[in-house]
């Protein structure tokens, strides 16, 4: 049997730096439910999202960028279409020891500086 591979373009910072604006992240379908921790693709209300599973209670799963204080929407564990496999990132394919190391204070700290930089800019603007 064929394996069908999909792959989504990763926009925003909230993943980084497993997942950088930019990359394609692959993902592939699971025959069961992903770990606490994996990286997947769901369908959402703002559309589809690769996110880290961060809890799971019976069908609700509960999702969140490496780098948001807050959670996502539980989401039916029916609306996860697959756990991320690979990367593209500037022309080269990365395995998952490659490019997911997990949630890092380095990523967590460039997110909020970034955020900080662009509400003082909004400030400034006034």
């Amino acid at each position: 049997m064929t394996q069908a591979l999909n792959w989504i373009p990763v926009r925003g910072e909230c993943m980084w730096p497993a997942l950088r604006a930019g990359d394609l992240a692959e993902w592939i379908s699971l025959p069961t439910s992903p770990p606490t921790g994996a990286v997947v693709v769901a369908r959402t209300a703002a559309g589809l999202r690769a996110h880290r599973v961060i809890a799971r209670a019976g069908t609700s799963v509960w999702l969140g960028g490496d780098n948001d204080s807050v959670l996502d929407e539980p989401v039916d564990s029916h609306a996860i279409l697959g756990q991320v496999r690979r990367v593209r990132r500037g022309g080269q394919i990365l395995e998952p020891y490659q490019w997911d190391r997990g949630p890092t204070l380095r990523g967590r700290a460039r997110f909020l500086l970034r955020a900080g930089a662009g509400a003082l800019a909004g400030w400034i603007r006034r």
